[in-house]
């Protein structure tokens, strides 16, 4: 009960302090004290917020079997920002099946790789998340993982299987987010091949086929009069 005060009363303060407050509670690893940080930048009170939080970071890695904490600090990355120091306790949130990790934790986990433009090169945990049962994982996994380096077919058919998803939200971030993805350059004429296949796939929304089109187009480097020639009478009005 009380550290839920004390998160409160932190966020607060962040809401209304001024500067002589932000720099009271510099040394503090207090419930909350990321939820101040994050309040303070989002006001322009202080400095070097995100200096702090990631230095705040090192201190929290002792309280991983705490969510609220963990989870706070994450929030407040997302938005702050965070350094490549964040990745090995992103690489652990995500990769944590215990009911102490809320998914979302996974789901700030996943937005801190995006801002990094990077994702780990461990092929078990890109299944894991492209693969996750809840659907904001899978929507929230489909902007992350365009940063991690694809080498294989198989992994690039993992994330390919996005645009098939049961979710329409998953299926169509997937299709907008794919024209951002890395994959090897002997790869590359593998992935252009399978979106102009799915182009013609009658089984997908005219939503998820227009943002198709548009990250083929991207991709493949083709004239947009060529792939109109192809596919423009099955693309939807408002993508050309």
């Amino acid at each position: 009960k009380n550290k839920f005060l004390l998160r409160n009363r932190y966020n607060a303060l962040g809401l209304v302090g001024d500067k002589k407050y932000f720099n009271l509670i510099l040394d503090k690893t207090d419930y909350g004290v990321p939820l101040a940080f994050y309040q303070f930048e989002h006001r322009k009170i202080g400095s070097n917020s995100k200096i702090v939080l990631n230095n705040l970071f090192r201190t929290f890695l002792t309280s991983l079997n705490d969510s609220l904490k963990v989870n706070d600090l994450l929030f407040s990355a997302s938005r702050i920002g965070a350094d490549s120091t964040f990745i090995p306790l992103l690489t652990i949130v995500l990769y944590n099946n215990n009911s102490n990790v809320g998914i979302q934790s996974k789901i700030f986990s996943l937005s801190i790789f995006r801002i990094l433009k990077y994702f780990p090169p461990l092929p078990k945990l890109l299944n894991i998340v492209l693969a996750n049962k809840d659907w904001r994982i899978r929507t929230e996994a489909a902007k992350s993982c365009t940063n991690y380096y694809y080498s294989n077919s198989d992994d690039l058919n993992l994330y390919l299987k996005l645009l098939y998803d049961e979710n329409p939200n998953v299926a169509r971030q997937a299709a907008v987010s794919i024209k951002n993805i890395k994959v090897f350059p002997q790869l590359k004429s593998f992935l252009i091949k399978k979106l102009s296949t799915i182009l013609t796939d009658n089984k997908l929304s005219a939503n998820v086929i227009g943002e198709i089109f548009i990250s083929y187009l991207r991709l493949s480097g083709v004239s947009i009069k060529s792939a109109l020639s192809k596919y423009g009478n099955i693309i939807s009005n408002k993508y050309l």
